[in-house]
């Protein structure tokens, strides 16, 4: 309730980081706050890698910073798994955001 009440994150992307991340999911709202230029939308919503999926722009910085994913592989099928959801939509991933 936290993510979505405090922090105003969309139902279905609370319900992920929650599932993805547990207690540590506060930590990527939290680093998303810090650099909102790069993670918020400019209505202030947090900024998903694809429309169509919760797996949020935080979760890269995330698991490079925390979780030690050096590619964008890592990223996307490891530590998200939005290639194995959705291939099209891990192939439309922001570049930036993936380095």
């Amino acid at each position: 309730a936290a993510l979505r009440e405090d922090y105003g994150i969309e139902k279905d992307v609370a319900r992920h980081l929650r599932y993805n991340y547990g207690t540590i999911a506060l930590q990527v709202a939290e680093l998303a706050l810090a650099e909102p230029e790069r993670f918020l939308a400019a209505d202030g919503v947090f900024r998903r890698l694809h429309p169509l999926h919760a797996p949020l722009a935080a979760e890269v910085a995330h698991a490079c910073r925390h979780e030690y994913a050096q590619t964008a592989v890592d990223v996307l099928a490891h530590r998200t798994r939005l290639s194995f959801l959705d291939v099209s939509a891990a192939a439309e991933a922001p570049g930036p955001l993936l380095g």
